[in-house]
Parts: structure tokens; C-alpha cells; sequence
């Protein structure tokens, strides 16, 4: 908790990579254990072989049984984790956001989702699920009593395959898991109010150094509120899978429908985005006192006890939010495709242009090396440039040299810093003046942390050089005496 609060982000990003790395790898320890202990030979395939013929038809085959049993069913899991919690994750998460945006190029954040949807989804389910899948079987084989509260299975099969030293691990590990969350949610709260409530109407203009230090403080508060509510709800005996499962339902899908739709659909008005939240939320209230309106939505689902349809509310919300801010916005006045400019998918070339400052450059060229130069010699560092809503936000008056300009994209903040390469390297970078490129230290395990966004100038006649100013040396936390790397961004 002390080190995420002090280091920020580049702390959370590091804890969580290293926490991930261990809680898979407990994962993986207790399903290769648990297979040697079912195994009658001694081999894992013979453990494999006994798990499988103690798992049921129907936990055999994929989408069996999927609406049943009515208190925990795929379906409704599917509507209400699958789809409104995996949106909410992907477009909403501030945790996720803020890692995306800690990539170092567009094309990294795209390798990232497609290396966690088709490799690490997969192993995580896997590492996630032997636990029940290895506790079935040990009770079809009497190697363990049925379990009285199935809460209990994870830590009785470690318990049960594990020796003392790997116990302690595999628990350590689902610890882990809970802290990596923890400190993301923790650090993105802290930013959200920093940015957007404490800079804006508390302290204007306040140094640099003053918002770490109330966003380390945000932090600390955070992490105190979240024990007190997670103490407060102990005490209460709730099912905390429950209560998450409430609010996916209730206040998810609406929000869900508002963002997809914004993002995906040019013609969606923000009076379509207001009514799908308001209209959104007021139909999954009524579903609680009529439940009856879930009914043909329900996929099948039978009621509980008390006749509602718990998990196929959020499929409810989904439907109706969507239909609400569809049919406002087609009779609502759309904005122009100026203001639409860079902000749905379908001008995504657009946001590229605001972000370089000018037309991307998509020839693939080789990363190279080198070794740095510091000089003024036609290099920068990075400068800060206000807009005329940045002067009035922190109550000042600009300046009467430089004209306001209504479009913040069009002037970068902070701009890169220049640096200029050899024509050989620019000539294998395949880049050109103006260019956004990326120097970083060639030590590939210090992942970042040493590392410069800038623009390329002007070319130089001195090959294996990189010329950098002192201010971006400093700014990069790059070291004069090391060789970097340099790669063509945009």
C-alpha cells in the first residue's frame, strides 16, 4: 500500500505485473499438483484422465445447461459479467484506461488486448476453475468429505495436494490477486478526483509537487473508506458476490448502453445518452416491483423464490437502455461531423491526426540503435502549452501574444520533445521530420521506466548518434552513457 501510494501508477502497473505473474503461477501449481494426487500411477496424464471421468455430461460440454440452476446459470453470468461487466471494464474502468494509456504506442495497447483476450483469459479461467474442477473430483473418489460451504473449496484442496511452504504460497498468491485490485481501483480514484474535482474547484494552480502529494493523501483515504466498508459488510454476513451482482444489474447496463453506443454510432445524441441512462434505470426499477417484464428476456431462467429475476436484470437493462437512447437520438439533432471528429470509431484516423499534430506516418521501418548526444543543437525538451480553457480553469488570463484556440486537440500538452537522428537511421526508421518516435533505454527488462516520447527533426550527418537536449536527458530519466533504442511511432 506505502509503495502504490508513493509511486503512482508506474507502482501500480509494476505491483500488478508482478502480483499476475504469481497468481498464475499458483494457479498452475495447484492443477499440477492436484492432477498428481488423483493420478493411480503416478503420471499427470493419469490424474487428467481421472478428472475428466469425474466430471458430469453436463460439465463436459460447453453451454450445458445454461440456464439452470436458477441462483447461479451461465446465461444469466454471461448478460451480467460477460457482457455489461466486460464493457464496463474495457470502455469505463479509469484502472484499465490509465494502463492502456501508459502503453507506449497505439499498436502496443493493441498487441496488450489481443495477448489478454487469447492467452491470458484463457490460462486465467483455467487457473481460477481446477480448483473446483480438482475438489469434484476428490469427492467422487473419496479423497476428500463434501465440502459444507463450497466458499471452503479453494483452500481445502490447496490444503489437502499441497505441502506446507507451497500452502502458504497459493494463499499468498489469491492474495495477491486481491491487492492487485485494490491498488488499481485505489490509484485510479485518486486520479479521477485529482483531475477532476480537486485541480478544477478546490486549488487552482497549484505546483505539481502539491497535487502528488493530494493524491497520495486521496490514496491513503481511499484504501481506509474501502477496509471500513469491507469490515462493515463482514459484519453484516452479505454474500459480496451478490452485491456486485446488484450492482451490475441495477446501475451497469444503462451506463454500458450510453458509452457502447456513444462510441460506436455516430448519430447517438447526448439527449439519447441521457435518456438511456435515465429511461435505462427507471426500467430496471419497475422490473423489481413487476418482475414479470424480465420474463421474456429470461432465456428460460426460472424465477427465485421471491419471483425476480436476479441475473437477467442486467440483460433487461441492456435492451431497454439501448432501444430508449436509440429511438431519442433519431428524433434528436445529431452533432455535426466536426464535432464528432476523433471521438467514435469511425474517425479514428482523425484522432491520430489531432494527436501527431499532422498525418500519420504507416511505413514499417526497423527499430535502431544508438548512442545519445546531449546538445541544444536544433533539439528541445518538452514545453508546456496552455489552451485558453486551461488558462481560465486555473483562473489566470492568457496571454495577448497568442490567440485562444477552442479545439485543445490541436495544440499537444505537454509537446514532445525534438530530437534529431542520423539520414541513415531516419532512412531505416523509415520516419520523417516531424514524426513520433520513442528512445528508450536498450535494457529491455527496465520496461519504460527510462524512456522519451519526442518528435524527430531535422536529420544530422552523424551516424549511431541520437541528439537530445538536457531538458528531455532529464525529462526521459535517460542516461547519457547507456545506448538506446529508437522506434518509429506515428
Amino acid at each position: 500500500g506505502i509503495y502504490i501510494t508513493a509511486g503512482g501508477q508506474t507502482a501500480v502497473i509494476f505491483t500488478d505485473l508482478a502480483q499476475g505473474f504469481i497468481l498464475l503461477l499458483a494457479g498452475l501449481v495447484l492443477l499440477v499438483l492436484g492432477l498428481d494426487y488423483l493420478a493411480l500411477d503416478g503420471t499427470l496424464l493419469s490424474g487428467l484422465k481421472t478428472l475428466w471421468a469425474n466430471l458430469s455430461l453436463s460439465e463436459r460440454l460447453p453451454f450445458a445447461d445454461f440456464n439452470r440452476p436458477q441462483d447461479f446459470n451461465f446465461i444469466g453470468v454471461f448478460w451480467q459479467d460477460g457482457i455489461a461487466g466486460s464493457i464496463t471494464f474495457l470502455f469505463i474502468s479509469q484502472g484499465l484506461i490509465m494502463r492502456f494509456m501508459a502503453a507506449k504506442s497505439v499498436n502496443e495497447g493493441r498487441k496488450a488486448i489481443l495477448f489478454n483476450t487469447a492467452f491470458i483469459l484463457p490460462l486465467s479461467m483455467i487457473v481460477v476453475g481446477c480448483a473446483g474442477w480438482l475438489a469434484n473430483a476428490m469427492v467422487d473418489t473419496g479423497r476428500i468429505a463434501p465440502p459444507e460451504d463450497t466458499r471452503d473449496v479453494f483452500v481445502i484442496v490447496a490444503e489437502t495436494v499441497c505441502r506446507p511452504g507451497v500452502f502458504g504460497f497459493v494463499l499468498a498468491a489469491l492474495s495477491a490477486a486481491l491487492m492487485s485490485t485494490i491498488d488499481t481501483l485505489t490509484n485510479a480514484t485518486a486520479a479521477l478526483f485529482i483531475y477532476d474535482i480537486y485541480q478544477p474547484y478546490v486549488r487552482r494552480g497549484a505546483s505539481d509537487r502539491h497535487y502528488m502529494n493530494a493524491a497520495r493523501i486521496t490514496s491513503a483515504a481511499t484504501a481506509l473508506i474501502g477496509m471500513g466498508v469491507g469490515l462493515w459488510f463482514a459484519t453484516q454476513g452479505a454474500d459480496m458476490y451478490k452485491l456486485h451482482g446488484m450492482f451490475q444489474a441495477f446501475v451497469t447496463p444503462p451506463i454500458v448502453a450510453a458509452v457502447f453506443m456513444g462510441a460506436f454510432w455516430k448519430r447517438f445524441t447526448n439527449a439519447g445518452a441521457i435518456a438511456a441512462l435515465a429511461g435505462g434505470m427507471t426500467c430496471i426499477g419497475l422490473s423489481k416491483i413487476f418482475p414479470d417484464l424480465v420474463a421474456p428476456l429470461a432465456h428460460g431462467v426460472e424465477p427465485d423464490k421471491h419471483g425476480q429475476y436476479n441475473y437477467m436484470t442486467a440483460c433487461f437493462g441492456l435492451v431497454c437502455a439501448g432501444v430508449i437512447g436509440a429511438v431519442v437520438s433519431l428524433f434528436t439533432k445529431p452533432k455535426s461531423e466536426a464535432q464528432l471528429a476523433g471521438l467514435w470509431i469511425g474517425s479514428v484516423d482523425i484522432g491520430l491526426r489531432r494527436f501527431k499534430g499532422g498525418d500519420p506516418n504507416y511505413d514499417v521501418g526497423r527499430k535502431v540503435t544508438g548512442r545519445l548526444r546531449v546538445t541544444n543543437d536544433g533539439v528541445t525538451g518538452p514545453t508546456i502549452f496552455l489552451t485558453y480553457a486551461d488558462y481560465v480553469r486555473h483562473g489566470s488570463d492568457p496571454p495577448q501574444s497568442r490567440e485562444p484556440h477552442e479545439d485543445a486537440a490541436h495544440v499537444p500538452d505537454p509537446e514532445y520533445s525534438i530530437v534529431r537522428l542520423s539520414s541513415r537511421e531516419m532512412e531505416r526508421l523509415k520516419a520523417k521530420p516531424g514524426d513520433l518516435v520513442y528512445v528508450e533505454d536498450r535494457r529491455w527488462w527496465l520496461g519504460g521506466l527510462r524512456s522519451l516520447h519526442a518528435r524527430a527533426g531535422e536529420p544530422h550527418d552523424e551516424p549511431g548518434m541520437i541528439w537530445v537536449s538536457p531538458e528531455a536527458l532529464e525529462y526521459g530519466s535517460l542516461l547519457a552513457d547507456r545506448p538506446v533504442r529508437v522506434e518509429k511511432l506515428l
